[in-house]
């Protein structure tokens, strides 16, 4: 008993350290991330005064960054909580046992969202800060003023008259960080559903609920053209990455920590009875006893060749050194043999 209790606190003590590198790890990736997108100012990037792709208006947000964060974990949660209440009614389980083994997959999957998570955002930070792609609303938002005469040329030398943070913000239209962000959570949750998700009693109801994730990031990523805050390719860029980086996660990370037990119960039992069967053959061989007579020694047609004429006795030249007849228990020396021969 010591051994085991001395073996489990090793083991707890083990998953405590572990758990600690982790998120030490993980604040080590997110706080470079926060400092990309509150201090690093993206790429002043010039313009072309005729170009119309830039002179749309300026429109309000249909989903605001603030909304699509507290949306994305929010769906998230609620696909969690929808998949287990699912799994759970299909399988039967009720065990407190199970119970714990059921909230500890969550979490752990959690965990792997929020690691994809920050690799999402460093990605669509830095290529937004280094490339300072210029929003479809730029000269709206910029108001720019330069030296018509150079006019239709290349601009490089103007200012902006209207709001800093919002100038800032007209600079980093690629990739679309909505749809990067929105088609990560679609695509790491579809995955999750279809490896966690087993059920019975429905055909259509996992497909559905991944096709809802889909239609929900394509939605919000539309917006963002419809809203003149991103171009058609920087959307579609975002929508590449966030399924890209979803993928790459999951197989890297989800599959080494997420494994789902089956909750076929006719599989289940099968495993059961084979195990009874297997302890079953080890006990009742342990148990033989030594005296026990063992099994007639079978009959050595090599040594009575010659003895025995049967039909299955292979015929040998009369001159043969086997057709010697000769007792059973005489040995049958190589030289004399060699001699004979």
């Amino acid at each position: 008993m010591e051994n085991n209790s001395n073996t489990s606190e090793k083991w707890r003590h083990w998953i405590t350290c572990q758990l600690c590198v982790d998120i030490v790890v993980w604040l080590c990736a997110a706080v470079p991330v926060l400092i990309l997108f509150l201090f690093i100012t993206p790429y002043d990037r010039g313009f072309f005064c005729d170009d119309v792709t830039l002179s749309y208006p300026y429109k309000p947000d249909t989903v605001s960054a603030s909304h699509l964060v507290l949306g994305g974990f929010s769906i998230s949660v609620a696909v969690v909580v929808v998949v287990e209440i699912l799994r759970s009614v299909d399988c039967n389980r009720k065990k407190s046992a199970q119970v714990r083994d059921n909230i500890s997959y969550c979490i752990k999957g959690y965990g792997v969202f929020l690691v994809g998570f920050v690799i999402e955002q460093f990605v669509v930070q830095v290529f937004k800060k280094q490339m300072g792609v210029l929003r479809p609303n730029f000269f709206d938002v910029c108001k720019p003023d330069f030296n018509r005469s150079f006019c239709p040329g290349y601009i490089t030398n103007y200012t902006c008259s209207g709001d800093v943070k919002e100038i800032q913000d007209s600079r980093q239209s690629f990739p679309s960080g909505h749809a990067s962000f929105s088609m990560y959570v679609a695509v790491f949750y579809c995955i999750y559903i279809q490896n966690r998700l087993e059920i019975k009693f429905s055909v259509i109801l996992k497909f559905f609920l991944q096709a809802g994730l889909i239609c929900l990031s394509a939605v919000c990523g539309f917006t963002r053209i419809t809203d003149h805050f991103h171009h058609p390719t920087d959307v579609a860029a975002g929508f590449l990455l966030g399924v890209t980086i979803a993928i790459f996660v999951y197989n890297m990370i989800g599959k080494k920590v997420l494994k789902t037990d089956s909750c076929d119960n006719s599989a289940y039992m099968q495993n059961l009875l084979l195990m009874a069967k297997s302890r079953d053959y080890y006990y009742s061989e342990a148990q033989t006893p030594l005296s026990q007579t063992p099994l007639p020694l079978l009959k050595n047609d090599f040594l009575n060749m010659g003895f025995e004429k049967t039909p299955t006795t292979p015929l040998l030249p009369l001159n043969s050194p086997f057709n010697v007849r000769r007792p059973v228990s005489m040995p049958i020396e190589p030289l004399k043999l060699l001699e004979e021969v």
